[in-house]
Order: structure tokens, then sequence, then C-alpha cells
């Protein structure tokens, strides 16, 4: 069975790898002042592919635009609708697919990453209709003849076809299976350690920094891990998992991606086993933070599930920001995308 690609899902995950530098273009482009919020209709009015992209954008159309309402809506590029909500204090627009650099300015609204700088313009046209959200077009029916030609096929034929059908199905490797979506699909609250190598890191030992993450796993294998807090992408990781794990959950590996102030991710520096993790509804990742090939400290991320009650951890293995996180349960809050962390010092003074 082929698996249906969404054709918005490749440029957003492009616009998801969020950088300095790309910030850094917005704010030169688009000039300096306090963000707004968008609202209206904003039609795509220019595109601008940075040297070295990979492909075209193609031809401007008026089936690429973003819709709002004070900052909540979706973006529909070329046709294809996504969700999304601008937040001001960080300087994104939110999607399914991840966060894109964004900034507004008068009546214009910019979108960037390492390939492309879309600039959208306030509009007074009427707002289209929203598209309708693409599905995987239903397999073709069979010529109605097709029966009639199977029924007078040579039997040694079917025989072959079988053996070659058995071969397939042995060597076929397993699957992504919905206990994977279960685990890999979703938001995260925790916190991350380090262990310093160099001494110059020896204050911050024991130093519990929250996060907050969010993470996804598509039906190859393909999965990604975002890792934030009030100020950095503490993490934004990329890798894939074989199905064939310690349990039915499978492994990770990374492939590429940033910890914390640049650190690059290399190819098997995060492994996540969760067979090996002793409490449910948890991520740990261990790793080591270097700069210039110098090593620096030991780190170790413990994420839980969002919505866990963290029931089978000690009461030293618990965040400082439990009875917040608690609260935002008892709120109703069903996933962490617009939420701030509170200031560990401030809730040691309570």
């Amino acid at each position: 069975m082929m698996h249906y690609v969404n054709p918005l899902s490749d440029l957003i995950k492009r616009f998801s790898m969020i950088t300095a530098m790309v910030m850094s273009c917005l704010i030169v482009l688009s000039g300096c002042g306090a963000q707004q919020t968008p609202d209206g209709y904003y039609k795509l009015s220019s595109v601008s592919e940075q040297a070295g992209s990979i492909g075209k954008f193609g031809d401007l159309d008026d089936s690429s635009y973003a819709v709002f309402d004070n900052g909540v809506g979706y973006i529909v590029i070329k046709g294809t609708p996504e969700d999304i909500t601008y937040d001001a204090t960080k300087g994104v627009v939110h999607s399914s697919f991840g966060d894109i650099p964004a900034l507004v300015k008068g009546n214009k609204l910019a979108l960037a990453d390492t390939g492309f700088t879309l600039e959208f313009t306030l509009s007074n046209d009427p707002i289209p209709a929203k598209p309708v959200y693409p599905t995987a077009p239903a397999p073709e029916e069979e010529d109605a003849e097709e029966p009639e030609i199977t029924e007078t096929a040579e039997e040694p034929v079917e025989e072959e076809n079988e053996v070659e059908a058995e071969a397939e199905t042995e060597e076929a490797e397993p699957g992504v299976t919905q206990a994977m979506h279960d685990y890999w699909d979703g938001y995260w609250f925790g916190y991350w350690t380090l262990e310093p190598i160099d001494p110059v890191w020896k204050d911050n030992e024991g130093y519990q920094f929250y996060v907050l993450g969010r993470s996804g796993i598509d039906d190859e294998g393909n999965t990604e891990i975002h890792i934030w807090d009030n100020d950095y992408a503490v993490a934004d990781v990329f890798g894939t998992n074989n199905c064939d794990g310690m349990t039915e959950l499978g492994a990770f590996t990374s492939e590429k991606g940033t910890f914390w102030d640049g650190d690059d991710i290399k190819p098997g520096d995060w492994i996540i086993e969760p067979g090996n993790i002793t409490h449910k509804d948890t991520m740990e990742i261990d790793g080591i933070c270097s700069y210039d090939d110098e090593q620096q400290f030991n780190y170790c991320i413990r994420l839980v599930k969002w919505g866990s009650k963290w029931s089978d951890y000690s009461e030293d293995e618990l965040p400082g920001l439990m009875s917040w996180y608690e609260e935002q349960l008892s709120s109703g809050i069903s996933d962490p995308l617009t939420l701030k962390l509170p200031d560990k010092y401030e809730i040691e003074e309570e």
C-alpha cells in the first residue's frame, strides 16, 4: 500500500528547522519594532530563495495565503491548508510540523527558513473558503475484465505468483505500529541536568533545567524530537526508528540536529531505547555536550508524557515545578505549546 504524503508537510518541516541566522534575516528584512499580532487575510506576494536552497517554490498564484483571527488561523500553500497559531513572544508560527520563524510588521507577514523567505501582504479582498484537508486517494477500481483474465491464467503462473508473495512477506521488515504512535507522538514535560567535564560548569551541577517538548513519528519510522524552554530551543533532533528495539516501541537513533547552544548532534549521538527505561510514559536521553570538539559536560534529559501523573517517581526525582504542572492539568491544558514555564527561583521563594 502506498503511503499518502501531504504536499504541505515537506515545506513546513523545512521551515521548522529554526536558526539564529534565519531570525536575524527576518529582522533585517522587515525592520525593528514591537511584534504585532496578525489579523486578516494575507496574500503571498513574494518568494525569495536563498543560495544553495533545494528545489523551487514555483510560480505565485492565489492558492497560497494565510488567514488569521487575532493570531489564530491557517496557512494555505498551493491549495493545501495547515492550522497555525502565531506566537509573538517567540516570533514563530506554531504548526503540527514544527515552529516556523515569523515576523509581522505593518501590513506584511514574513515566514522564513534556510532556503525560502515567503512574504505575505494584508488584503481587503474577500477571504476564500478554506480548502478541504487532502486525504489519501481511494484505490482505483479493478478492471472489470481482470477477473476473467485471472480465471483463464495457467495454474503454473498462479503458483509462481504465490511463491513470490510468500517470499516478499517473509522479507518484509516490521512496520510502525499504533503502540509506537501512542508513545512517540505527543507532548512532554520534564527537565535536564548536567555533570561537568570542564570545571566552568561546576555551579550548574544538580540544577534542574525545566523544559517542554514535542515528538512525532511517521509511518516510515522517521522521528523528530523538539525540546524548548522559555528562552531557547534546547534541542531539535531528527532520526529514525527501526521498529526493532527491546520492546514494541522500537528504538530511536539520531541522524542530525542541534542541542542547546548550537552543539551539533551527529548520527548515533542520541539512542533512545524505551525498553531500558524503568518509569512509564518516560523518555530519557543521555549525551555529551561539546564546543569546538572539546567536551564540556554530560547531560541527561528526562521527559514524561504530558498528562502523566509521575506516579511511579520518588520524591527526589520529581521536578521542582510539579505544583505548576498539576495546576495546568487541572485547568484542562491538553498541550503545552503556548505555555510559559515559571522561573525556578520564583517557585523556591513561595
